[in-house]
């Protein structure tokens, strides 16, 4: 069914993808290489079948944030910060890094969390990690949801952020924020543009993905 739908996409002019690794219900702390291997081998595959179809423009990989929080239910908490955690952390990142440069993956995304706008309580682990990533990692983009799932807001986490943040992506928000991001010439991304399909949502589809990406020139959609 995967094949089937990326070959879809490609007939229909897209040319470009992005996979996403996620380390579950492990610390970073605890992570073991064999658990970062098989993620690794998962989305090789997942790559290669890419390829052979024919989407060769850039792709992105991007690395989620369950190694460093506790997923319950609807959102997550973080664990408390330590040294044995960003260490952990650090160490996931590289291997994964190091070995999709060894693959021929394209740039890789890091995203330590998840709509700070709309869970204030977030913010400061992600600044952490942001921080830490471009300490101790530079060569990696770093990436977050600005504004929340909420449609408002988002100027503020944005000024608190955007040091450390590569790749903003933001829902169909205000327009003081387009404006902020376009002036710092950051590549960002349309956050939730596409309902994946669901019946009588078409129409959003079209708005999102089609009128309203025309207009705000975003690099990409998430």
């Amino acid at each position: 069914m995967m094949r089937r739908f990326y070959i879809d996409q490609h007939e229909h002019g897209i040319t470009n993808f992005a996979l996403g690794i996620r380390i579950k219900k492990t610390r970073a702390d605890s992570v073991t290489n064999q658990q970062i291997q098989s993620e690794i081998e998962d989305v090789d595959k997942n790559v290669k079948m890419l390829r052979e179809i024919g989407l060769n423009g850039p792709s992105w990989i991007a690395y989620f944030s369950d190694a460093i929080c506790k997923w319950e239910g609807k959102w997550f908490d973080y664990f408390p910060l330590s040294k044995s955690l960003d260490d952990g952390y650090v160490k996931v990142v590289k291997t994964l890094v190091s070995e999709g440069k060894k693959r021929g993956w394209e740039p890789f995304l890091i995203v330590p969390g998840d709509e700070p706008g709309g869970h204030k309580e977030t913010l400061e682990p992600i600044k952490h990690y942001l921080e830490l990533i471009k300490e101790r990692v530079p060569e990696v983009k770093t990436s977050i949801c600005i504004g929340g799932g909420m449609r408002k807001g988002g100027l503020s986490e944005y000024d608190a952020l955007k040091k450390v943040l590569d790749v903003p992506f933001t829902s169909l928000i205000r327009e003081d924020l387009l404006k902020a991001m376009q002036t710092d010439n950051k590549k960002f991304w349309i956050y939730g543009g596409a309902s994946g399909g669901k019946p009588g949502e078409y129409a959003y589809d079209r708005h999102a993905t089609g009128f309203y990406s025309a207009k705000v020139n975003p690099s990409g959609v998430h």
